[in-house]
């Protein structure tokens, strides 16, 4: 047994001297163990770090620092005598100096940041940095305007910073005058340095820091502390958070050392920017009083690259205890390697910023695509992004016409991303296809900005110039929502639509814009045909493209853009909120309501939630009607039921057969997206016919088709009570009492939208023809010669919604594709995003949009805005019946 256990240790000790020789390998040269442990601790486990390291480690400090300078009280007098500084003291052309030498440069700013900064604090706290990334770019890009040019003399940009070594700094925990050694790690390379101040100390006038400024501090100086000594004196150490500090000069008093002291009399909100190389110290009045300092600030290292563009390096000094390794780096750019000069001056790599196409692709694909919960948060982003891009393209290079033209596509396309119209998005996109005429992608972009001004035909003829040059998606999607826009389409205009949406998937058959557009088109084309020359395949075709579309759509959004951790979702809202639509048209109630919860949840401006409710409404409604049979009087039940027994009038045509309504064959409703128009079609009751007595008039010429009736059947004794459906029939003497004769029946049954409901059948009616009513078929609604189609999601954004043109669709006022509808005797032009409507007196001019048409007596009707219009007569309405 002892020999056994002799083997165990002799292994254990073997693996320990493996591991420890490994562990030296690793660490870089010139760093202690302690900081290369907590280096892999804070890659690894960063929220364990924050949570619990780093508290311990900052209080272990702030009681070090004090017990290490015994002679910290001394300094009292001269800090109670110190001057303030604030953001007021200051004047707007004050900028501080990022160059690498520069020493005693400052200013303080004022922001509007601060809710954002502590609710990102609030996140970071937990190990989420999304949104720290987002109010950390935010906070640079506010200070930017007040720092320095770069040293190659021009302006600094978001895209030529990384930031370096975030401290969320707890009361004064640093009261030692100094300038941070982390700069030391950075030589030669241009930066400033930030601290935010998040939260004040409760007492007025103390809490904050001291900025320090003395004669004594030279460009040559390594990183050095001012500490007091004995008898009021200073000495002047070498700092490098390590065990090699030592003196390097002495002084007889603060006075001989040159030392003045400024304290800052910041408010929350306020932001110091302060160049590399100041003298700073946290107030130890507090601590020295032993009072707790609950003061928040924020503080962290901006350094430039030295170049902008690809490939971009920053001057590093590997050897530093620090090191890289031990500080969290807040910036999503990683430093990739390193190159050693003969001088032994590292320059680190920085990965390289997106380029501009990506990053305009991102821009849009947020723009269009993003559905943020704080509205405001992202129309910032969006803000940011635009301004970020015209920077860049304002330092493009302008050597040749080329590159001329890249630069005014870049700001062009950028400044196009804005709410409105921008006549200089147009300006600098006109410029581009000028020095470019064969770019496809500035014709296009071009076409984009003539549609948000409202100039549909210049916006055509852009979008033409690029298909004639190389056939693309955009184009082609384009111009198959111009073709249908308008309140006046051409004839034809339908059918060149959809093959235009066909055209666009030619190109890229993984696209879900253009499979939405596709669908968009064949239901633009079915409601556009009129009553009796619909075509159901239409319907199928389009339910067909929408369910393409999403499932496109989940794929594309698997991997989205990043926002800064702004909470929100990705997707097409317009996709599901159409295709609810289109569901209750056809009286799928339930898909329909699921449909347009993905919107709502998408986003909350559409009123899909109106549309849920007043869905539901109906269903339980109709469903209530049923069940007790209409809740007619006895002798009107009679009356009824008499009818049913005559045969006056009831001429079936030669070959039917009657069924009772037991027998028929119920269709699936919504079993699936393909089959979606199917039940407008009877194959199982083909040849075949019931009997109907009308009992009462549910709806008629309202917002939402079809017309509906309750009806009982013939040859049950039961007399079973069904709803009855009809499409584009001209139901005028369809009164209750009226004996009807359905020809090819279909049968479907309409769920509940309430656990444990009955829910109702329905007869669906959807060829007027198949409806005989004294022994003729029922005429259909007339159809106006040119019917209209509302296209175009509103350009402009709501103040709540934060909705901002979408590229994929357009409109005389904005871009977004909207399904209209219309014949009967209404018409008019609308701009929405409902499915729009569907016939007799209905014009879905949708959501966001307005419409007017008029129609049988002049009646006219509007609805306008995310409220849905209501049509007087033959007039115009919206997407959503609300009255």
């Amino acid at each position: 047994m002892e020999v056994a256990w002799s083997h165990v240790a002799v292994a254990v000790a073997a693996v320990a001297w493996a591991l420890a020789a490994a562990a030296a390998r690793a660490r870089p040269r010139g760093m202690a163990t302690k900081e290369w442990l907590q280096g892999l601790v804070i890659a690894h486990f960063p929220a364990f770090y924050h949570k619990h390291i780093l508290p311990a480690v900052y209080g272990d400090l702030t009681a070090s620092i004090n017990v290490g300078q015994p002679y910290l009280r001394d300094l009292l007098p001269t800090l109670e005598a110190a001057p303030s500084l604030g953001a007021a003291s200051f004047g707007p052309g004050d900028v501080v100096d990022p160059s690498p030498d520069a020493a005693g440069s400052r200013k303080i700013v004022a922001t509007s940041l601060l809710p954002r900064m502590l609710e990102a604090l609030a996140d970071y706290e937990t190990g989420a940095t999304g949104k720290m990334y987002a109010a950390v770019d935010a906070l640079v890009e506010a200070c930017l305007p007040h720092v320095g040019a770069c040293p190659d003399g021009t302006r600094p940009t978001l895209d030529r910073c990384v930031y370096y070594c975030m401290n969320k700094e707890r009361g004064a925990y640093f009261p030692v005058i100094h300038w941070d050694t982390d700069w030391v790690q950075f030589p030669g390379a241009a930066g400033f340095q930030l601290w935010f101040l998040a939260r004040a100390h409760g007492r007025a006038g103390v809490g904050n820091m001291f900025m320090v400024s003395t004669p004594d501090l030279r460009p040559d100086d390594p990183s050095v502390r001012y500490v007091p000594t004995k008898g009021g004196g200073l000495a002047k150490i070498f700092h490098d958070s390590s065990a090699h500090e030592y003196p390097l000069k002495r002084f007889a008093s603060v006075a001989d050392a040159g030392l003045r002291f400024e304290y800052l009399a910041m408010a929350p909100g306020d932001c110091l920017i302060m160049c590399k190389r100041h003298l700073h110290m946290s107030d130890p009045r507090l601590l020295l009083d032993g009072e707790a300092n609950d003061r928040l600030a924020v503080n962290f290292r901006v350094v430039f690259t030295e170049a902008p563009g690809a490939g971009a390096t920053i001057p590093f000094w590997p050897y530093h205890s620090y090191n890289l390794a031990c500080h969290q780096r807040l910036k999503h750019r990683a430093f990739t390697d390193g190159t050693m000069d003969a001088d032994e001056t590292c320059h680190i790599t920085v990965a390289a910023a997106p380029s501009l196409d990506a990053q305009l692709r991102e821009l849009w694909a947020v723009r269009d695509g993003f559905f943020a919960s704080d509205p405001a948060a992202k129309a910032a982003l969006v803000a940011r992004r635009v301004s970020s891009l015209v920077a860049a393209a304002e330092a493009c290079d302008a050597s040749s016409a080329e590159a001329r033209a890249r630069s005014a596509f870049v700001r062009g396309r950028a400044l196009d991303a804005g709410d409105a119209y921008d006549p200089a998005a147009e300006a600098a996109l006109s410029r581009a296809v000028k020095l470019a005429p064969d770019d496809v992608a500035a014709w296009n972009a071009l076409g984009h900005a003539f549609w948000k001004k409202g100039d549909t035909a210049g916006a055509g003829d852009c979008y033409e110039a690029a298909r004639s040059r190389a056939g693309d998606a955009v184009s082609a999607r384009a111009l198959s929502q111009l073709a249908r826009a308008g309140p006046r389409p051409a004839d034809g205009a339908f059918d060149r639509s959809v093959a235009l949406a066909k055209d666009a998937l030619r190109c890229d058959l993984g696209d879900g814009e253009s499979w939405y557009v596709l669908g968009n088109a064949h239901v633009a084309r079915f409601f556009s045909r009129g009553a009796g020359g619909r075509d159901p395949r239409d319907l199928r075709f389009a339910a067909k493209a929408y369910a393409s579309a999403e499932a496109k759509y989940d794929k594309t959004w698997k991997d989205p853009p990043d926002v800064g951790g702004i909470r929100g979702t990705f997707g097409n809202p317009d996709l599901f909120f159409n295709r609810g639509h289109l569901r209750r048209y056809v009286e799928d109630y339930a898909g329909a309501c699921a449909d347009f919860g993905k919107a709502r949840d998408l986003d909350g401006a559409l009123p899909a939630q109106d549309a849920i409710d007043d869905t539901q409404r109906w269903v339980r409604r109709v469903e209530d009607l049923v069940r007790r049979k209409g809740a007619l009087k006895p002798k009107r039940r009679y009356e009824l039921d008499a009818a049913l027994r005559s045969n006056a009038g009831l001429k079936a045509p030669a070959g039917y057969a009657e069924r009772t309504l037991a027998d028929l064959v119920k269709a699936p409703l919504g079993a699936s997206d393909a089959d979606a128009a199917a039940h407008f079609r009877s194959a199982a009751n083909a040849r075949t016919f019931v009997v109907l007595v009308v009992a009462l008039e549910l709806r008629r010429d309202g917002a939402v088709p079809p017309d509906a009736y309750l009806a009982f059947g013939r040859g049950n004794a039961a007399t079973p009570c069904v709803a009855l459906s009809v499409y584009d029939g001209d139901t005028a003497k369809l009164a209750p009492g009226a004996v009807v004769v359905v020809l090819d029946p279909v049968v479907v049954d309409v769920p509940s939208p309430d656990a444990g409901g009955d829910g109702y059948a329905a007869v669906h009616c959807g060829d007027a023809a198949k409806i005989l009513l004294d022994g003729k078929p029922l005429p259909t609604r007339a159809a106006f010669s040119k019917p209209s189609v509302a296209a175009g999601r509103p350009v402009a954004a709501s103040a709540t919604a934060c909705h901002v043109a979408r590229e994929r669709v357009g409109a005389a006022d904005g871009a977004g594709d909207v399904v209209g509808s219309y014949d009967g005797a209404g018409v008019g032009a609308g701009v929405g995003r409902a499915v729009g409507a569907y016939d007799g007196s209905y014009d879905g001019g949708g959501v966001d949009g307005a419409g007017d048409g008029s129609g049988d007596g002049g009646a006219d009707g509007a609805g306008v805005g995310r409220r849905v219009g209501t049509a007087d007569g033959a007039g115009d309405g919206g997407g959503l019946k609300t009255a």
